[in-house]
């Protein structure tokens, strides 16, 4: 089957608008991998100096609250996303960082996988059995 897509690897979706945060004001993320098409309503993030993965553990951590605007519906901008400062650690301090949390996140690919496979397999069996 034949599937279209215009973004490949690891990347960490916020949503733009709608559910953009919970109850507390933490971002509502998705940490997705492989190949997808993501709709008009989602911020597309990846690291740049820093891994997806430590994107996504600080964006989990930070309260959005004062970056969403909309009363009605909620909503995120570029503009908006793009004011957040941080300080980012050294590059060392990085390294000893992703050095721990890249073999979790690689299990959590792999589990993810794995679960999507077992999936597919029970479809299949299902329509088969029925």
């Amino acid at each position: 089957m034949y599937h279209k897509y215009n973004f490949d690897g690891i990347y960490l979706l916020l949503g733009e608008d709608g559910t953009v945060q919970d109850e507390y004001g933490f971002p509502i993320l998705q940490y997705t991998f492989g190949k997808f098409w993501p709709n008009n309503h989602a911020h597309v993030l990846q690291g740049k100096n820093v891994s997806t993965e430590w994107l996504y553990l600080y964006f989990s951590q930070r309260n959005i609250s004062g970056i969403v605007t909309g009363a009605v519906q909620k909503k995120v901008s570029q503009k908006n996303m793009n004011s957040l400062k941080f300080k980012l650690p050294d590059s060392q301090e990085l390294k000893k960082f992703d050095k721990i949390i890249q073999p979790l996140f690689s299990k959590i690919r792999s589990t993810k996988l794995e679960n999507y496979h077992l999936e597919e397999l029970k479809r299949v069996l299902l329509t088969k059995l029925f």
